[in-house]
């Protein structure tokens, strides 16, 4: 029959507790890795419910109790409240855009593009600017540039994208938690 363990042996490191150390700390990693999608948009929901919370109780106080009612009522003001000034927004950025991509079709940007040529010739004229050594060719100079502008506006155009998915995702997930914290 065994004898009693004594503190030393309980605390000491076998293989198998060693296993099952870095076993749970790859979990740990692993499980904070997952969590980290969440991490934002609980924050944010915890926020705003404790933000938000008298409201949700004179909304709740109107609907006579009705909690679920009273928080879905509560999300849905948050995120009018939200999304209104972000579409004023974007309709104004998409009105911008819009303007420019008409100019350009209607030969804005080429009538840019000559103003420019006329200002570089004048400027090509000067003798500083002989003395700068700055070549002749500026069209060259400028389709090159261009070129090499457009990789950078493309990725940059597709960052946008994935942070603006990414951020409706965070709003989703954020209204949907924010719900059940008003509501329990």
């Amino acid at each position: 029959a065994p004898g009693p363990v004594s503190a030393a042996s309980a605390v000491r490191l076998t293989p198998g507790r060693g296993f099952l150390l870095v076993l749970l700390a790859a979990l740990v990693v692993l499980f904070a890795r997952i969590i980290a999608v969440f991490l934002t948009p609980l924050v944010l929901a915890l926020v705003f419910t404790t933000l938000f919370y008298p409201l949700y109780e004179a909304i709740l106080a109107r609907l006579r109790g009705w909690r679920g009612i009273a928080a879905f009522v509560t999300c849905l003001i948050l995120l009018a409240g939200l999304l209104v000034p972000i579409y004023a927004m974007v309709a104004v950025v998409t009105d911008a855009v819009s303007d420019l991509y008409e100019q350009a079709r209607q030969g804005g940007l080429q009538a840019l593009q000559e103003q420019a040529k006329a200002e570089f010739d004048r400027l090509r004229g000067s003798s500083w600017f002989r003395r700068i050594g700055v070549g002749r060719n500026w069209k060259t100079l400028l389709d090159k540039q261009a070129a090499q502008a457009a990789p950078a506006i493309g990725a940059f155009l597709a960052g946008v994208s994935q942070d603006t998915v990414g951020a409706a995702v965070s709003l989703v997930i954020a209204l949907f938690v924010m719900f059940y914290f008003f509501r329990d």
